[in-house]
This record gives structure tokens, sequence and C-alpha cells, in this order.
């Protein structure tokens, strides 16, 4: 090893570049033989402040390895700064005979040429890259801290790296940026880049910027241009602290982490205006202010909003992969002219707060688990919407269904303006609703059945199943369900109005209807086959619940009961039971008839056949304290009447109870009547007046009592 040699590991070891000869060094002092050394304060002190060459271009050549191309003609070593300036404009080419590392490398401003890099090249302290053009297939390595100003340009096929721990800034006093043109550029796990305030990066002509360690947005545009791309990779991190654009038709890819970050102004907007790619291992997260997306792109990996931040996606189509999760207790919103599309076999969930205005789509299933807050848009084409936390519907104009399926399981609350559902089979456009959790309706709007025009009548349908539970607890007036509702679980009415002008089902034997001091409306399509519907309280005598079908058919496996006001015709082949005997509640049904379209009232009939039973429960005659069916209309009755005594009654010999009246003017058959059950207290007897006509007029069936 010579002198030269040890004198440069020396330096490297100064400034922390490491060596490989310290011990030849440490040997050369202590005068262990085989070295021949002769100290030399003057060489050593001259190669330990690196000397800046300057270009002149005074060779008849462009190359950096002729000495006649640099000031005084002295050749640049490895340790020296080599520098183009206005002395000359003369293009310079680092060739194969020229030093492989040198200290420093400058391009100052006014060198307005191009400096060609023809070998792999190192440059140990850093690049100052004013003005003019670095070229070349070659690769070149910083691996000091460098900067970028007045729109340097890098370009050629080979690849820029930043090592080790140094820092690529774009920056400085003068005015421009920088740009990679068609050149690969790495900044290394442990680099940092930087763009500041006021600059601009372009990454142009088929270039990728790769960052594997840090990349500092502290201001200034990102341009990428078609059929570029800067990738941020696994673990490396992209810290947006501005509120600037990335734009252009070219590609940012993230498999890392990117991060808003509150910078000098914690408030307002970022947007990546170019087609974006998060895969599976990225991690996007707002910390301050918004972060906005509006370019298109694939989405996978975690969406994070946080701190009152905001992600949003706007104006393009995005494709979503699985595994996609949006999560974080702030908003991620989808803008009114935004779509998500989801990927065949994809499950993207959100977690936080995620807001619809725009369009979700595709061939498999979106799922929440935090709060979804639909304020408009439509689920399109979607097959399957997922609700497992919690949906609040708050639009001001109508929502739309349209070829999806909303499956909730938890909490959805309809707050807001219509629900439109498409219902159009040859089409194959058919909303449809599947609540196995709670629904909430919030609102008097309407869930409208859309049939497109010439379409066939699909299958577009409510269905409440499984446990569910439908419920209105707010809103004056009703809400409409044009929508064929399939009612097989809970449906309750405290004080509030449904009208359901579709088609009715109520099949499963578990279903219970409940209105309790409100008023359900049903069409002609009311079919009412197993379950309950209780109207009223079932408190007591009169209660407040009112239900209104044209013409009720209860079938053999279903049960009218309650205490309120039914209007229409009933006919019963199942049960009616005012209050509840099993639970010992009595109480009163009244059967009135129906307003014409004169606004008369008509009366309201009931026919009970053969199967048909009334079961009634009674306590006492004071204040009425027995069950009872009034009905405005005309009365047949077959099948069965059963009279259950209640604990706790106090009768008395010849009290007697009027279970089944009717007015006078009607219309009253009793003879099929063939089954007359009454349990009763010990020592009385009863006696049952099938055809009782009061001084009034009324007829009715009476059971008097004697002991």
């Amino acid at each position: 090893m010579t002198l030269h040699d040890c004198l440069r590991s020396c330096w490297n070891i100064l400034t922390g570049r490491g060596s490989t000869c310290a011990k030849v060094v440490n040997d050369a002092i202590s005068g262990k033989r085989g070295l021949r050394f002769r100290p030399c304060l003057e060489a050593l002190e001259g190669r330990l402040v690196p000397a800046t060459r300057i270009w002149d271009g005074g060779g008849m050549d462009n190359l950096a390895s002729n000495a006649q191309n640099w000031v005084n003609d002295l050749l640049p070593g490895m340790d020296d700064i080599i520098a183009f300036d206005t002395t000359s404009n003369k293009a310079a080419v680092i060739d194969a005979a020229f030093t492989a590392t040198v200290a420093g490398m400058q391009l100052a401003p006014g060198y307005n040429s191009t400096v060609t890099v023809g070998r792999n090249f190192t440059v140990w302290n850093g690049l100052t890259h004013m003005s003019g053009t670095i070229n070349g297939d070659s690769d070149l390595i910083l691996e000091g801290s460098s900067t970028a100003a007045n729109g340097a340009i890098m370009t050629g096929i080979g690849t820029t790296t930043v090592w080790g721990n140094a820092t690529f800034s774009v920056t400085g006093a003068l005015p421009g940026g920088f740009t990679l043109n068609g050149r690969a550029f790495n900044v290394n796990a442990n680099a940092t880049f930087s763009l500041t305030m006021g600059r601009e990066l372009v990454v142009s002509n088929g270039a990728v910027l790769t960052n594997n360690g840090r990349f500092r947005w502290l201001g200034g545009t990102i341009q990428i241009n078609n059929t570029s791309s800067i990738l941020n990779k696994a673990n490396a991190d992209f810290d947006i602290e501005c509120n600037e654009t990335v734009q252009g038709q070219g590609t940012f890819t993230n498999q890392g982490r990117m991060s808003k970050l509150p910078g000098t102004v914690p408030t307002g907007v970022a947007t990546v205006s170019t087609l974006f790619n998060n895969q599976s291992t990225g991690i996007v997260t707002a910390n301050w202010g918004t972060l906005k997306f509006n370019g298109g792109g694939t989405l996978g990996g975690n969406f994070s909003a946080l701190n009152l931040a905001r992600i949003e996606f706007d104006i393009a189509e995005f494709s979503v992969g699985n595994g996609a999760t949006f999560s974080g207790p702030s908003i991620t919103a989808l803008l009114p002219s935004a779509q998500f599309t989801l990927q065949a076999g994809a499950v993207a969930t959100s977690q936080g707060t995620f807001e619809l205005s725009g369009t979700i789509s595709g061939p498999n299933e979106f799922r929440n688990t935090g709060t979804f807050r639909w304020l408009m848009g439509e689920l399109h084409d979607l097959k399957t919407f997922a609700n497992v936390g919690q949906m609040d519907i708050v639009a001001l104009i109508p929502v739309v269904i349209d070829s999806s399926a909303v499956i909730n399981t938890g909490l959805i609350n309809w707050l807001g303006s219509n629900i439109q559902m498409y219902n159009n089979a040859n089409q194959e456009r058919i909303g449809e609703i599947i609540n196995r959790g709670i629904f909430d309706i919030k609102t008097d709007s309407t869930m409208e059945l859309r049939p497109l025009p010439g379409g066939t009548p699909g299958q577009a349908q409510f269905n409440n199943i499984d446990g569910g539970t439908v419920k209105k607890t707010m809103g004056n007036d009703f809400t409409n369900i044009q929508v064929p509702f399939y009612q097989n679980a809970i449906l309750e009415l405290n004080a509030r109005m449904i009208r359901f002008t579709g088609k009715y089902f109520q099949t499963h034997g578990s279903a219970e209807t409940k209105i309790q001091n409100g008023a359900m409306h049903g069409g002609n399509d009311f079919f009412f086959s197993a379950g309950y519907i209780d109207i009223g309280t079932m408190g007591g005598v009169g209660g407040g619940g009112i239900l209104v079908v044209p013409n009720l058919t209860i079938e053999n496996a279903a049960t009218l009961r309650g205490s309120g006001l039914y209007y229409g015709n009933i006919f019963n082949s199942g049960t009616i039971e005012p209050g509840n005997v099993a639970e010992q509640i009595v109480g009163a049904i009244s059967i009135w008839g129906e307003m014409d379209t004169n606004g008369v009232w008509t009366n309201g009939n009931l026919t009970q056949y053969s199967t048909g039973r009334i079961r009634l429960g009674v306590r006492s005659t004071a204040n009425n304290d027995h069950s009872f069916v009034w009905c405005t209309g005309n009365v047949a009755l077959a099948g069965t009447l059963e009279v259950n005594f209640l604990p706790g009654g106090a009768i008395a010999n010849m009290d007697a109870f009027d279970l089944v009246t009717t007015r006078a003017s009607s219309t009253w058959i009793v003879s099929n009547l063939n089954t007359l059950i009454v349990n009763l207290p010990t020592g009385f007897t009863g006696v049952f007046d099938l055809n009782y006509l009061d001084g009034t007029g009324r007829r009715g069936v009476r059971l008097t009592l004697t002991n």
C-alpha cells in the first residue's frame, strides 16, 4: 500500500467513511518492517483539505481524464471537488479513465451544459446541482448530503443513488426545481429526499424515483409525467408536510408509509392527482388537514384518518383490492363524483368513520364495522354491503340501492331522504335489504320501488329476518315503504307511523309486529300467515295502536292480539286475542271500516272461519276489566270462542260480560260457532247467549255467571 493510500484511509476515518488500512498506518508509525514510510507533513496536509478543481474545457476533447480540461491543467483526484461553472459551458464526460470517486461535485449557476457520467461514479461528500444536466448510462452514487435547484436535470438510463445517511434536497435560494428525465433515482434506507417550498420535482420520460428511506415533502409541486412513477417501498416513509399537489399522468405506488403531517401549516389540503396505487403493505395516514386522492388507481392496504383530519377520494374511479381497510376515528370520504369498484373476490372494510357521497360497486363485499354515513350517491352492482357497525343514512337527496344487497347485523339509522331500490328483473337491477340487526327509522321519507322503463318487475325487497328489529322511533308523519316487506322477526312502532304500500308478508311463527300507540297501514297485498300482530299497549282496554288494512286475512298460525283499533275487514282462520291471555292482560279490539273516496267511513266486517278462534281474558265487570271484540259492520262467526277467567278478579252471581258485539244495523250470524270453551272459577257456571240483543238494538255474545 502506498503512502497516498494510507493518507486517503486516514481521511476516510476522520470523515466517518471507514477504512481498511488504519492498521497499516499504525504499523508504519510504530516502525514495523515491511513498509517504506517517510513522514511528510506537507503531503498529508495537502491531501486532507479537498481542493476544488474547475472545468475549463481547455483540452481538445470532452474527457474528464484529460488534465488540459481543468484549470491549471491539474487533474482532479479522488479527494478533490470537481466544479462546473461559468468558466466554461463546454460539455464534459466522466470517462472510464477518470477517477471513480471524488469528494464533491458542483454544477454551479450559469453552467448550462451537460456532464455525462460515463462510468460508475461516487461523490462521497455531496453534490451541488444548481444548473445544467447530468446525463449518462452509468450509475451515480451520492454518499454525502446533496442539493439541487434552479431547474437542474438528471437524464440517461443510469441510476442515481442517495446512499447511507445522506440527504438529497431540492432547495436553495435560487428559483426552480429538479427534473428526472428518464433516469432512475434511488433513496436508500436511512437516506432522505427533501422537497421544499417553492420548488418543483419533475419525474418524466419513464423515470422512476424509488424511496427506500424517507421522502420529506415540505412544499412545492410534484409532477409525474406519463410512463414515469414514484415508488415508496415497504418500510419507507413518504411524509407530506405541506398543502401541495402531486400531478401529471404518471403513477404513484405506495408499499410503505405515507403520512400527512402538520408541517408548517397544520390545516389545508394535500392532493395526489396522479394514478395512485396503494399496495397491500401500504399504510396511508392523515394526521392533520386533508389528504385527497383524485387521480384514480388501485387501493389496498390501510387508510387511516386521525386527529380530525380527513382522507378524501374524488372525481375518479378507484379499484379496491382484497383486504383494503379504511380506519381511524376521523373521516374517510368518497365524494360525489368518485367511485369505488371492488375487485373480484375482494372484501374491503371500513373500521373508522366513512362518508359516502359517490358510488360503491363491484362483485364482492364492502364491510362496515365502524360508522358509515351515507350522505348521497349509490350502491350500484355491489354484491354485498355488510353493515356490522353503524350506518347513518342522512342524505338530503335520495340514495340508491341498485343491483346490490345491504345486509345489516349492526345498526342502521335512517334519518334522511328517500331510499330508492331498483326492481328490474330483465336488466338484473334489483335492490335488497336484509336486516338481522336493528333498522331504526327516524324519518318520514319513502323507501321507493323504482321499476326502470320497459323493465320486468323483479324481486326487490326488504327482509327482516333472524331476530332482526325494524322500528320507527322518530317522525311525525308516515314513512312509506313501497318495497315488498318480508316481516319475519320484530317490527316495532312506538307512537309512530308506517305505511306499507307494497306487499307485506309475515310468515314465520316467531315473528311479531308491535304497534305500540302508533299506526301501521297496509295495502291489499297484506299476507299474515304466522306469528303475531300486537296493536296497542296491551296494558288495558282501549290502547292507542292502529292497524289499517283493507282486507286482513289471519291465517291458521297467525294471531292478532293487543288493545287498539283496526280499520278494514278481517277474515280470521287463526286467532283474534284482545289483550294477552298468557300474560294475564285484558284488551279490546275495535273493528272499524275504511274511509271511501268521499271521506265517509264504511263499516268494518268480521268473518271467522271454522279454524278461527277468538280468545278472551275475563277478570271483572268493574271498569270493563275483561277482553272483548267490537265490530261496526257485519259479523259471521264460526269456529271457536274461548273465555279464560284471569286471577285477581272480583265476580259475583249474575255478572254478565259482553264478549263480541256489533251495531244494531249489522248482520249477525253465529250459527256455525261450534265450540265454546270457558274456564270458570270454582263454584260458578256460565250461560252463553249467542244472540244477545240489548236495549239499543246491538247484537252480540254475552256470558252470564251463576253460582
